[in-house]
């Protein structure tokens, strides 16, 4: 349960017993007032987070063009989340290239939409990816931002 649903249910419960007590109201429509009051305490509660944790493949396409794929691994903590995201980046001429795993930061998700950034670095330089997407079930999608702004679609499949 959400926190302050007792604290919410027990002032509709406050209110209903001074309104009897005041009114003189007929139990049928105390009760029919109760009804309504508790129904609108659960329609006021905002939405629970979905459950991003675990396990995550990714799916777009690379800053040249080609197919790319990830893994992102989701740690939730109530509306926040940590984790990893592990690329294989394509070797250019012979040097660079292979897996680089960089850590989640500032994972949050609020309903079914959620956001998080990764920093990469590539001999000596380092830039931000913001990750925005929306969850559903156990699919994933949403646009990465690069440092100029660009976006790119990705979509997902939880594996675990």
């Amino acid at each position: 349960m959400s926190v302050g649903f007792e604290e919410r249910t027990r002032d509709y419960c406050d209110r209903y017993a001074w309104l009897h007590e005041k009114t003189g109201a007929s139990s049928m429509n105390m009760r029919n007032l109760s009804i309504t009051l508790l129904l609108s305490a659960a329609i006021a509660l905002p939405g629970a987070a979905q459950d991003l944790t675990g396990t995550w493949e990714i799916s777009t396409q690379g800053g040249r063009g080609g197919p790319q794929s990830m893994t992102l691994v989701v740690i939730q903590d109530g509306q926040g989340f940590t984790g990893t995201l592990t690329r294989t980046i394509p070797s250019r001429g012979g040097r660079g290239g292979g897996r680089m795993e960089s850590d989640v930061e500032n994972g949050m998700i609020e309903d079914k939409n959620f956001s998080f950034q990764v920093t990469l670095n590539f001999q000596g330089n380092s830039f931000t990816q913001n990750f925005s997407g929306e969850i559903n079930g156990s699919s994933i999608k949403g646009t990465i931002e690069g440092p100029r702004g660009q976006g790119r679609p990705f979509s997902g499949e939880r594996t675990n």
